[in-house]
């Protein structure tokens, strides 16, 4: 089965760099909000594109296990039906560093012929919680350049413990208020 193959080939390289912040691989489009941080890659192939997403970061108390499932079901809604979801996996690089859980979710939406990719991530730091998503189109074969650059910011995020931080709106001006 082609998206099994494919699943299977998405597992967490072995070394994890260190980062200070969010950064996207090269050439990447960048774009912050108050709801997320979000990379693009460049098309590839069919025109395709990879996107990392970092929401932002939240305190939560309990099992990270339960927290992260929520998170997934949360943020993978509007993406579309969930038709895979493999279970969470977690992955430790050192007992200074928090585990880093990982679920697959093949999702399709009604209508079309191609699904996409979530890979979810999560972790905890001394800020708290942090959920990341990988999402891509589906395709048989080995992961694109554009999925492993993704994955590699990914678990250097986690490893330097990188958190995206909720900015607050700036307030309006009175001469903005007016206009």
């Amino acid at each position: 089965m082609m998206i099994r193959r494919l699943l299977i080939l998405l597992a967490l390289p072995a070394a994890v760099a260190a980062a200070s912040a969010q950064t996207a691989p090269a050439g990447w489009d960048v774009k912050a909000t108050e709801q997320a941080w979000i990379a693009t890659s460049p098309a590839h192939g069919k025109g395709d594109r990879v996107r990392i997403v970092f929401y932002p970061v939240v305190k939560a108390s309990g099992e990270i296990e339960a927290w992260f499932d929520g998170q997934v079901a949360r943020r993978t809604k509007d993406l579309g039906m969930m038709i895979y979801r493999e279970p969470a996996i977690g992955r430790q690089i050192s007992p200074s560093v928090s585990p880093l859980l990982r679920r697959v979710a093949v999702l399709s939406r009604f209508g079309q012929i191609r699904s996409n990719i979530a890979a979810n991530f999560g972790y905890e730091t001394r800020e708290g919680r942090q959920f990341v998503q990988i999402i891509m189109p589906a395709s048989p074969g080995k992961p694109s350049a554009a999925y492993l650059a993704a994955l590699d910011q990914v678990t250097a995020s986690w490893g330097a413990g990188v958190v995206f931080q909720q900015k607050a709106a700036a307030p309006a001006t009175a001469g903005a208020r007016g206009q």
